[in-house]
């Protein structure tokens, strides 16, 4: 039995992963989403669990997390992300700055660190996905919060990989989605973003990626382990 955990389970790729996970195919394996609403879709499976969390803040229900003897491996996708704030630094403000680093930094290495740990006690092999973006490699005008929170969780978890023989670790970098997130950053004005028109463009164009089709790839990654 996998043990496999997903955050940011309620919108986007996120929600597209969680009903491929809640599948037949994977009938057999424990799932734990997180999500900071409620899910509103009518069924929800019962052999998955909801932990309804805002990770913009600090959590401590990841303590909570455990395995037992039946669980063959853990997987976790580190999923859930923020783009906000965009605009220049100047302009910033450092507590919305705060909350990003949370989301898509602090919260994520402290569950996979904690998901580490228990898989170590019983000698399981842990799988983490980060769904990571080109703006951990590279400076994006307008994205000091993304650009640096993402390139933080990246170099993280792979100083976490080195120091743990029992985890393996994938970057997953899904391209541009058709996504509220690309909402956001179209929405954005060029005084705030320099580059706005070319993420309007590749929108008009229809260039885009379908969430649900990065969702595939990501379950047949995860069927291979």
């Amino acid at each position: 039995m996998k043990t496999i955990i997903l955050t940011g389970s309620n919108s986007g790729l996120g929600k597209d992963l969680r009903k491929l996970l809640d599948a037949e195919r994977f009938s057999g394996d424990k799932k734990i989403f997180f999500s900071r609403q409620r899910i509103n879709d009518d069924y929800l499976s019962p052999e998955s669990e909801y932990i309804f969390e805002d990770l913009s803040k600090p959590i401590e229900c990841i303590s909570d997390i455990s395995f037992n003897k039946s669980t063959k491996s853990v997987i976790f996708i580190n999923n859930a992300a923020t783009i906000k704030p965009i605009t220049q630094i100047v302009n910033i403000d450092f507590n919305a700055v705060e909350e990003a680093m949370q989301i898509n930094f602090w919260n994520p290495l402290k569950i996979a660190t904690h998901l580490t740990n228990e898989a170590k006690k019983l000698n399981i092999n842990i799988i983490v996905i980060n769904i990571t973006s080109g703006a951990a490699k590279k400076p994006v005008n307008g994205w000091l919060a993304y650009c640096v929170s993402k390139s933080s969780i990246r170099m993280a978890l792979d100083i976490l990989e080195d120091e743990n023989h029992n985890l393996r670790l994938y970057h997953f970098d899904p391209g541009v989605m058709d996504t509220k997130m690309q909402e956001s950053i179209r929405q954005s004005d060029k005084s705030s973003m320099n580059d706005v028109e070319l993420f309007r463009d590749l929108y008009s164009d229809g260039k885009l990626r379908d969430p649900k089709d990065v969702a595939l790839e990501i379950v047949e990654l995860i069927d291979k382990e």
